[in-house]
């Protein structure tokens, strides 16, 4: 699949922000980013069909190009508080409430994605919640059934409900949530949900979170199973069809996120412009320039003021990888300099490559990595090398031990105590707060969510 604006990156996963206390860590396995599309739109939900994908606001729908990332339309229509959707026979049904007003009303809006008119298919009028999401899903005798969620809220909301119609809209049952997924969701509801077989996920309003339930065998409360762990912030979900994975929202950032749970390529940068890095558009401080080397195009900068920012953390969601970077140190540089720093949201945790410059024109490398408490140093010392060839590092990580290495040989290793990233950003040329900026040039960045050995690493 080709992707222009659409921003892709294998093997990025949000694992779970700061839980409650009483939450349990998430269950594996995770669901991974893919690729995300930049949606001002994306506010409650998002959703897909063959070639468009829909990023879903309160009041309106917006129609986006999935091989470019441009948006087509607009709808039109009436619409207060759209929610989740889901796409049936070539169109996209949405949830819809009034809410908070009172008296509650919910129904369920219906766009044509020709006209992208929004129409209203089915009205449940007051029935006692507000509609958050509504899929249609065919049961093991071959029926259709819709399944509709009415959300409470506050001190409510373990009154929450899952109700299951006939296609003549008949109620055939209803379904409350188990305790153990009401008492992490704070004074919010359940905003998304689908089928994957006989598992229903859902999500709340706000956690990067999908509850795994199941229809009891007796009785009227949904069987908690576990979590997972997933890049969306909560809100409505849906089934990319496309490619069997997900699709839902980072609403902060007003962005479509693509998930999978299977990894399948290395994350691969060239540095062959400024403006954007595989795919992913860059922030520019100071004036980096394009040089070309005999193995190709890479950027140079110059020590003061040149970096990168990249919004997107490829090491998110990995408790393996292998990252790799070559580069090219120049002299006359800061002694220290953070040339490659990943680093999630919201916290501290990061991978850093650094080099050291002595006072006999040589360099070594320092390689950092901070998980939650644990601060962990690969300092070379006594491994210098000469300044201004291309070289190759690489920092390991097998999930209890890190390596790093300068041209395929291992210079140090320490055990660790790992726990993946969170989704977050990249910067080049200087660390994150724009410090220790970097003196040479980078021509291409790798990240394997794997380990690899020294005879599988990129040729500086």
């Amino acid at each position: 699949m080709k992707h222009c604006l659409l921003v892709l990156a294998w093997a990025i996963a949000a694992w779970s922000l700061a839980l409650t206390a009483r939450a349990e860590a998430p269950k594996s396995p995770a669901w991974f980013p893919t690729a995300l599309i930049p949606a001002p739109e994306a506010v409650q939900a998002a959703a897909a069909h063959e070639n468009s994908i829909f990023a879903i606001s309160s009041t309106q729908v917006a129609k986006y190009d999935r091989q470019t990332g441009q948006r087509i339309a607009l709808s039109t229509g009436d619409a207060q508080h759209l929610n989740s959707g889901f796409v049936w026979h070539g169109r996209l049904y949405c949830a819809h409430s009034n809410y908070p007003r009172l008296p509650e009303r919910s129904e369920i809006k219906v766009l044509d994605p020709g006209s992208m008119r929004l129409t209203t298919y089915k009205d449940f009028a007051d029935i006692g919640g507000s509609l958050t999401w509504v899929v249609r899903k065919n049961d093991v005798r071959k029926n259709d059934s819709w399944w509709c969620n009415f959300a409470r809220y506050g001190a409510k909301n373990a009154e929450t409900f899952l109700v299951r119609f006939d296609g003549e809209w008949r109620e055939l049952s209803r379904y409350t949530y188990p305790a153990e997924v009401i008492a992490q969701i704070g004074q919010m509801s359940l905003s998304g949900g689908l089928w994957q077989g006989d598992t229903l996920l859902v999500t709340d309003h706000d956690h990067p979170v999908l509850y795994e339930l199941k229809i009891p065998a007796s009785g009227s409360v949904l069987k908690y199973v576990g979590k997972h762990a997933a890049p969306f912030t909560g809100q409505g979900i849906a089934t990319d069809p496309q490619t069997g994975g997900l699709l839902g929202i980072n609403r902060a950032k007003r962005q479509v996120l693509f998930a999978s749970q299977r990894l399948a390529e290395p994350v691969t940068w060239n540095f062959n412009q400024l403006d954007q890095i595989g795919g992913h558009k860059t922030t520019v401080l100071g004036e980096p320039r394009v040089i070309e080397t005999p193995e190709g195009k890479a950027v140079e900068f110059d020590g003061v003021d040149d970096g990168l920012f990249v919004d997107f953390n490829p090491l998110a969601g990995l408790e393996k990888f292998t990252a790799e970077v070559i580069f090219r140190p120049d002299a006359g540089g800061p002694q220290a300099q953070r040339f490659f720093h990943l680093q999630e949201d919201g916290s501290e945790s990061r991978l850093l490559f650094e080099t050291r410059l002595t006072p006999d024109n040589q360099w070594f490398l320092d390689s950092f990595i901070k998980s939650g408490d644990g601060n962990y140093t690969l300092f070379a010392e006594k491994w210098p090398h000469p300044i201004g060839p291309w070289y190759h590092a690489a920092v390991v990580m097998d999930g209890k031990t890190m390596r790093h290495y300068v041209n395929g040989k291992e210079e140090l290793s320490m055990p660790v105590m790992f726990k993946p990233h969170q989704p977050g950003r990249t910067s080049i040329g200087v660390r994150m707060n724009k410090v220790s900026w970097f003196k040479g040039a980078v021509r291409q960045f790798r990240l394997t969510p794997a380990v690899l050995m020294p005879e599988q690493f990129l040729k500086p």
